[in-house]
Parts: structure tokens; C-alpha cells; sequence
């Protein structure tokens, strides 16, 4: 029974120890791979990173070439939607010439200076590679001259001042007053129909427009020495009644004797000159 008892002791520490050393083994087995990932995973992110950086060199490379590159110089400037602006007065305020590098134009640059001029109401800019620039202009058109203190102006349709009238370079245009507050909607419903050609005038017939306070509109003809009054409600409805009185007048013969046409609402009066 002794014996017995020290084979089995014997074999459990000899168990004992194979497990040991199995469990050893593991160990270092495991060891070697999480040694091997590691290597594997640091040499991946290493040629990654190598990768990257290769790339971003030759991009820079690139970038710098054809930042110097004669491919890319502007050759063309292409300007349309102008009319009171010169080419040359939109590229001096642009500051840009031909010979420049077409990458190296600052386009938002060149938005806010050509904005800055009273007379764009927007721009476009495009690119056009490999050597041209478009420009797109929307101009403001002048309508008006308005009086503010000691200064004429032009105004656009709705009487906002413009810029000042340049000496030597102007548009004849009707003298806007106004007295009291602008009514932009009234001058809007005259220069419609004007452009429409339902009225019975253009705007080089016109001498002056008067917006009043009692809120008629009042202007002259000089061609005929004739003042024509409307109110607001005539200008809204269209010039039919104005157009009637006109066209009577004309069959007759009678034009050059009006001093003054008032149209309000369906009504209509005429005063004569003296004879």
C-alpha cells in the first residue's frame, strides 16, 4: 500500500511538472506572436506613413511647379455685362494683368474689389484654364440725376444714389426731387411702364420727375412746355387714361397748346395755354 501510494505521489509530481513546463511554453509562445504582431503592425504604419509622406511631397512638388509654370500664366481676360465701366477702368480695379499666374489670383480678393465699385450690383469670376479669366458684370442702371446738397448724382430706378457725375462723362437723365420720404414703388411703376413702352414719353422726354408730399407724381416735358400730374393710383393701373388724353390731343393737333394734364384715378383734366 506504501508503494502504491508513492507511485501515485510520483506520478502527480511528474504531472505536475509537465504542466509547468506546457504552461511555460505557452507563455513564450504567446510572447514571440504579440512580438511579431507588434513588429508587423509598427512596420505597416511605418510604410504608411512613408507612403503619405511621398505622396505629399510630390503634391507639394507639383504644386510649386505649376505655381511657376509658364503653362498657367494669363493670357486672356474676358470681360462681359459692362457699359458704363471701361475694360481698362475693371482690370486696373482688379489689379490684374496679363503675365500673372492664373493658380495665384485670389478670387474672393478680386470679388471684393470689383464689389467696392458703385456702379456693380454683382460679379461672377471663373477661372478658365489653363490661361484665361471670365469676368461676369452686373451693372446698376442710372435712371435719374437726384440733387443731395451740392452734389448731382446718378440714382437708380428706385431714386438710390449711385455715385456722382463725373465731369466730362455723363448720361442726360431726368432731375429727381423728392420731398418727404422716397417712394421707391412709384418711381419702380413709372420706369416699368417707360420701359414697357406704354407710356407716352421716354425718359429723355422728361426734364425733371417730382415725388409729393401729397403723394402725385409731377414731371415735365420740355419738348412741349408741358407739366403731366399723376397720382399714385394712375401710375399703379397703367397710363391708359394718360394715353387716351395724349392720343386726343394729337388727332387734333392740339399738343403744342397743353400747359397741364392731371390724371387721377378715371379722371383726367387738361388746361390749355393762353392764346
Amino acid at each position: 500500500m506504501a508503494y502504491s501510494a508513492t507511485i501515485r505521489m510520483g506520478q502527480r509530481e511528474s504531472m505536475s511538472n509537465k504542466y509547468r513546463r506546457s504552461g511555460q511554453g505557452g507563455l513564450i509562445k504567446g510572447m514571440f506572436v504579440a512580438l511579431f504582431r507588434f513588429i508587423g503592425v509598427s512596420m505597416l504604419l511605418g510604410l504608411s506613413l512613408g507612403f503619405i509622406l511621398i505622396i505629399s511631397i510630390a503634391i507639394l512638388y507639383g504644386y510649386n511647379k505649376a505655381m511657376n509654370s509658364d503653362f498657367f500664366i494669363l493670357k486672356d481676360i474676358e470681360i462681359s455685362g459692362n457699359s458704363q465701366l471701361t475694360y481698362s477702368v475693371i482690370t486696373k480695379l482688379m489689379g490684374v494683368n496679363s503675365g500673372e499666374n492664373v493658380l495665384q489670383l485670389r478670387m474672393s480678393e478680386l470679388h471684393s474689389k470689383l464689389n467696392s465699385n458703385p456702379w456693380i450690383e454683382s460679379v461672377s469670376l471663373k477661372r478658365q484654364f489653363p490661361d484665361k479669366l471670365i469676368v461676369n458684370i452686373n451693372e446698376r442702371q442710372a435712371y435719374f440725376w437726384i440733387q443731395d446738397e451740392n452734389r448731382l448724382s446718378y440714382a437708380d430706378e428706385r431714386g438710390r444714389v449711385i455715385t456722382d457725375i463725373a465731369p466730362g462723362r455723363y448720361v442726360s437723365l431726368p432731375v429727381l426731387f423728392i420731398e418727404g420720404e422716397s417712394r421707391s414703388a412709384d418711381l419702380q411703376a413709372l420706369v416699368g411702364l417707360i420701359e414697357n413702352r406704354s407710356f407716352p414719353f421716354s425718359l429723355q422726354d422728361i426734364s425733371w420727375i417730382r415725388l409729393k408730399n401729397s403723394g402725385s407724381l409731377e414731371m415735365r416735358i420740355d419738348s412741349y412746355e408741358l407739366n403731366i400730374t399723376l397720382d399714385s393710383s394712375a401710375l399703379r393701373s397703367g397710363p391708359g387714361r394718360l394715353n387716351l388724353v395724349w392720343s386726343d390731343l394729337r388727332s387734333r393737333g392740339d399738343t403744342d397748346k397743353v400747359r397741364k394734364i392731371i390724371v387721377a384715378g378715371r379722371n383726367a383734366w387738361v388746361e390749355f395755354k393762353d392764346t
